[in-house]
C-alpha cells in the first residue's frame, strides 16, 4: 500500500541546518580515525610550510644573487654586512632583515645606485672598470659590466651562479617532499574518508532492514537508494575536500599575511583590503548556495524515485500504451531538476567570476605599487616576485574556502536527510529479554485489531491454529487475509490485542528467530538475480539432501532437465527469462528447503498451469504433513482437503469449518463457491 506522492514529497520541505549538530554526529564516524587524521593534519601543516617557503626562496635567489645587492651607506649604526673602501661605507643588504632594510630607506642612509658583490678573487676581470674594494669583497656597479660577453659575464659571477645553484637545489628539496607528503596525505585522506563512508552506508543499511515495512510503504525506494548513493557521495566529498584541507587552507592565509606584513606592510595591507569583501560575499550567497544544492538533492530524488517506479512497471506502462503518460510526468520531474541546477549554477558562476576580478584587482594594485617602490628604492624586485607568487596563493585557498563552504552546504543537506532515516523511529523493537521456545507451529490470535492508517483492517479478530493444522483463509479482495499473514510473521505489530506462537507473544521473539521457523510462498513469486540454485537458499549453507527433496517435491526437477546447467542455471533481475509459473516452482523449492515449522501459501499455485497445479498439489500435501500450514486461498477448489477454513468479511472472521460444513450453511463461503464454479 503507498501513501507517498511525488507532488507532496518530504524532500521538498526546507529544514534548518544546525551545523554544529550535523558536526558532532559526523564526528561519531570520524573518532575511531583520530590517529590518522592527526597524522594527515601533520602531513597538512608541513605541506603549508614547505608551500610558504617555497616564494621566499624565490626572493632570496633573485635579491642575493640574482639583483644587485650592494649598497652605499651614510649612517653610524654598527650594521652585519658592513664593509668599507676608500674611507667609503658599503652594505651587504642580503644580510639585513626586511624591516630594518625599509627603516634605513626610510631615514635615507642608503644610496640609490646599487652594486654587485665578488670575490676579492676576481678583481683581475674587473681592472680597468671603476670599482671599490674592501678587504672581503669588491663592490661594482652594474653598469660598469656593460660590454662584457656571457662567458666574462658567468666567471665573474661564479659565486652567485654557485649560491643560486643551493637555492635552486633547497627548492628542488622542498618541492620533491612536496610530492612525498602530498601522496602519503592524499592517501590517508581517501582512506579515513573511504572508511567513514563504508561504516555510514554500513549503518545505513542495517537501519533501513530494521525499519517497519509501514515506514516502507510511505517512502519511495528511490529516495531510499538517493540517501545510500548520491547522499553519501556528498558526505564523502566532505571529508576529502572540507574536514583537514580547510586546517590547511586557514594556515596558509594567516602564514602569507605574516610573510607579507614581513615583507611591506603597505602592500600587505592593501592585500588585506579585498579578503573581507569575498568571504562577506561568499557569506552572503552561502544560504542561497545551501538551499539550492537541497533543492537538487531533493529533485535528483523524485528522478529517482520515479525511474525506479517506471523501470519496475515497465511491462504494466507499455501493455497499456502509456508511454506517452509517463514521458510527460518525467519530463515535469526533469524540468524540476533542470530548473534547480540552473538556479545553481547561475549562483556559482556569478561567484567565482567575481573572485577571479577581485584577485586580479589586487595583484595589479600590487604590481603598480610594488613597482612605484623599485623605482623609488623601496622595494626589491626579489620581494615583488614574492608578493605576486603570495598573491596567488593568498586568493586561491579564499576560493577553496569558498568552494568548501558550497561543498559543506551539499554534505550538510545530505547529511541532514541521512541522519533523519538513521534516526528514524518507525521500526519493529526487538524484545529486550527475548525468549526462544523450540517452535511447534501453534498459531493463535487474542481479540486482534490493526490498521494501516486510520481505519481498521482487523477487527477483534481472534482464533487458534493447532500445531501441525492446515487452515485456509478466504474471503473478498481486501477482506484482511494478507494482513493475517504480514502480522504472523511480524512484519507489523498489532494496534490492539496479541498473537501467539506456542503460548508465547511474538512480540518477545527476536524477528529473526521467528520468522527462520516460517516458511512463505506469495502469489507474486521474487527471484534475485543470480543462479537457480542462489534462489533457493538465498546464499545459505542447505544440506544437499534437503535441497534435492525440494526440487523434487516441488517438481522443479522438470524445469531443470530443460536447463544444462541444473541448479547452476543464470537468473536475471526479477526472474527475467523465466516464467511466472518457473518462477513460483523456485519459490516453492525455497520453502520447503528451510524445513520451517509453519509453511505459508498464499495462493501459490495460481500462476501455473493445471497439469503443474496438480503435481504441485499432491507433492505439497506430503511436505505439508507434521507442519502447520497457512493458505491463503483464491481458488477454493484448492483447499477443500484443509481441515478448518476461516471466511474473513470486512477485517472479521464470520464464519469457520470445514468445505462441507461451510457450503451447508449456505452463507459467504457458498456464495464465493457457486461464483467461481460459474466462471469456470
Amino acid at each position: 500500500m503507498s501513501h507517498w506522492r511525488f507532488e507532496t514529497s518530504e524532500e521538498d520541505k526546507v529544514v534548518k541546518v544546525y551545523d554544529t549538530k550535523i558536526l558532532r554526529k559526523l564526528w561519531r564516524y570520524a573518532r575511531p580515525y583520530l590517529k590518522l587524521l592527526i597524522l594527515n593534519l601533520f602531513l597538512l601543516l608541513s605541506l603549508t610550510a614547505f608551500d610558504l617557503l617555497l616564494p621566499y626562496l624565490q626572493k632570496i635567489g633573485v635579491d642575493n644573487y640574482i639583483m644587485p645587492r650592494g649598497r652605499e651607506y651614510y649612517g653610524k649604526e654598527e650594521l652585519p654586512g658592513l664593509e668599507e673602501s676608500e674611507g667609503r661605507k658599503f652594505l651587504d643588504t642580503g644580510k639585513i632583515p626586511g624591516w630594518k632594510l625599509r627603516e634605513l630607506e626610510s631615514r635615507g642612509v642608503l644610496s640609490p645606485e646599487k652594486y654587485y658583490i665578488l670575490s676579492c678573487e676576481k678583481e683581475d676581470l674587473v681592472r680597468g672598470r671603476k670599482y671599490f674594494k674592501t678587504e672581503k669583497h669588491i663592490f661594482i656597479s652594474p653598469d660598469e659590466l656593460k660590454g662584457m660577453n656571457i662567458k666574462e659575464k658567468l666567471a665573474l659571477r661564479e659565486g652567485d651562479i654557485k649560491g643560486l645553484g643551493k637555492v635552486v637545489l633547497v627548492y628542488f628539496m622542498f618541492v620533491f617532499l612536496i610530492f612525498v607528503f602530498t601522496y602519503l596525505q592524499i592517501y590517508s585522506l581517501e582512506y579515513v574518508a573511504q572508511r567513514i563512508t563504508y561504516d555510514i552506508r554500513e549503518e545505513l543499511q542495517r537501519k533501513l532492514f530494521s525499519l517497519s515495512l509501514s515506514f516502507f510503504d510511505k517512502n519511495p525506494t528511490g529516495r531510499l537508494v538517493t540517501r545510500v548513493t548520491n547522499d553519501v557521495k556528498a558526505m564523502n566529498q566532505f571529508f576529502t575536500s572540507v574536514l583537514v584541507f580547510i586546517v590547511k587552507d586557514f594556515f596558509i592565509i594567516f602564514g602569507i599575511l605574516f610573510i607579507m606584513f614581513k615583507l611591506n606592510p603597505f602592500l600587505a595591507s592593501f592585500m588585506l583590503f579585498f579578503a573581507p569583501i569575498i568571504f562577506l560575499f561568499a557569506f552572503f550567497l552561502g544560504r542561497k548556495i545551501r538551499d539550492a544544492f537541497r533543492n537538487i538533492r531533493a529533485k535528483l530524488a523524485k528522478i529517482n524515485s520515479y525511474l525506479q517506479e517506471s523501470l519496475t512497471g515497465i511491462r504494466v506502462i507499455q501493455a497499456f500504451a502509456g508511454e506517452k503518460y509517463a514521458r510527460e510526468r518525467f519530463r515535469s520531474i526533469n524540468t524540476e531538476f533542470f530548473l534547480a541546477a540552473i538556479r545553481l549554477i547561475t549562483l556559482l558562476a556569478f561567484f567565482y567570476p567575481f573572485v577571479e576580478f577581485i584577485s586580479t584587482l589586487a595583484t595589479a594594485g600590487v604590481i603598480y605599487f610594488g613597482g612605484k617602490g623599485i623605482l623609488s628604492s623601496l622595494f626589491t624586485f626579489g620581494s615583488l616576485v614574492a608578493f605576486l607568487s603570495y598573491i596567488h596563493r593568498f586568493f586561491q585557498p579564499i576560493k577553496d574556502l569558498a568552494d568548501k563552504y558550497h561543498i559543506t552546504q551539499s554534505a550538510f543537506a545530505a547529511a541532514e536527510r541521512i541522519f533523519t532515516l538513521l534516526e528514524e523511529k518507525e521500526y519493529l523493537p526487538e524484545p529486550e529479554r527475548p525468549v526462544y521456545p523450540g517452535i511447534k507451529g501453534e498459531i493463535e490470535f487474542r481479540n486482534v485489531w490493526f490498521s494501516y492508517d486510520t481505519e481498521w483492517v482487523l477487527k477483534d479478530v481472534s482464533f487458534r491454529i493447532k500445531p501441525g493444522e492446515k487452515v485456509a483463509f478466504v474471503g473478498y479482495t481486501g477482506a484482511g487475509k494478507t494482513t493475517i499473514i504480514n502480522l504472523i510473521l511480524r512484519l507489523y505489530d498489532v494496534k490492539k490485542g496479541e498473537i501467539l506462537i506456542d503460548g508465547v507473544d511474538i512480540r518477545k521473539l527476536e524477528k529473526g528467530y521467528l520468522r527462520r521457523h516460517i516458511a512463505i510462498v506469495s502469489q507474486d513469486p521474487f527471484l534475485f538475480a543470480g543462479t537457480m540454485k542462489d534462489n533457493i537458499t538465498l546464499w545459505e549453507e542447505i544440506p544437499e539432501e534437503r535441497l534435492k527433496m525440494a526440487v523434487e517435491v516441488s517438481n522443479l526437477g522438470i524445469l531443470l532437465e530443460k536447463r544444462e546447467k541444473g541448479l547452476l542455471t543464470e537468473v536475471g533481475e526479477r526472474g527475467e527469462g523465466l516464467s511466472t509459473g518457473e518462477k513460483q516452482l523456485i519459490t516453492i523449492a525455497r520453502a520447503l528447503a528451510f524445513d520451517c515449522s509453519i509453511i505459508i501459501f498464499d495462493e501459490a499455485t495460481s500462476s501455473v498451469d493445471p497439469e503443474t497445479e496438480h503435481l504441485i498439489q499432491e507433492a505439497l500435501w506430503k511436505v505439508m504433513e507434521g507442519r502447520t500450514t497457512l493458505i491463503i486461498a483464491h481458488r477454493l477448489s484448492t483447499i477443500k482437503r484443509v481441515g478448518r477454513i476461516f471466511v474473513i468479511h470486512r477485517g472479521r472472521i464470520v464464519e469457520e469449518g470445514t468445505h462441507r460444513e461451510l457450503i451447508e450453511r449456505k452463507g459467504i463461503y457458498e456464495s464465493l463457491y457457486r461464483l467461481q464454479e460459474l466462471r469456470e
